[in-house]
């Protein structure tokens, strides 16, 4: 089974235009809703954010949600540099599927021997695994499928904001 690794900001970023000033709670609802797609999807993945934090270490940070690993880059090294390292220390490039739409990230993760998918076609093939299937084939409705999606994030982040 192939393992995912997302690049958390690049997704989270491609999903919504305008980023509030709140990033972190943005973060946090990408997590949940990722959560539920990959419970549904049944897909091994892992969410890789830069680190900010003044409290990082050298070593990553790792949380886990009920099924998706979330981790925040090492102290010095942004998130795109830790995937790359995650790919050299494998055993088996070719089982790792980078999401990213980062064209840098991208040519060298495939460069390493990894396989790479885009945010937005990632999305588009969560939604066809999950029961949020869509009722024709997505090759069309590509952009419309993306905009469902983030309109379901955008509204999630809403109820997040009126109950804070």
């Amino acid at each position: 089974m192939s393992s995912f690794y997302i690049d958390g900001y690049n997704l989270l970023f491609s999903m919504i235009e305008n980023i509030p000033s709140c990033v972190e709670s943005c973060r946090i609802e990408l997590i949940h809703l990722l959560d539920e797609l990959i419970l549904e999807a049944k897909i091994n993945a892992t969410v890789i954010f830069d680190n900010h934090s003044p409290l990082s270490t050298s070593k990553p940070s790792i949380e886990y949600q009920e099924f998706l690993h979330v981790v925040f880059s090492p102290k010095g090294l942004c998130a795109d540099k830790y995937i790359l390292e995650i790919i050299q220390g494998s055993k088996n490039p070719k089982m790792i599927t980078i999401v990213t739409s980062d064209i840098a990230l991208t040519k060298e993760a495939r460069h390493l021997g990894a396989s790479t998918i885009s945010n937005e076609r990632f999305l588009q093939e969560l939604s066809h695994k999950t029961k949020k299937k869509p009722e024709k084939k997505m090759t069309k409705d590509g952009p419309k499928e993306l905009e469902r999606l983030r309109t379901i994030f955008e509204e999630r982040y809403k109820s997040l904001n009126e109950r804070a």
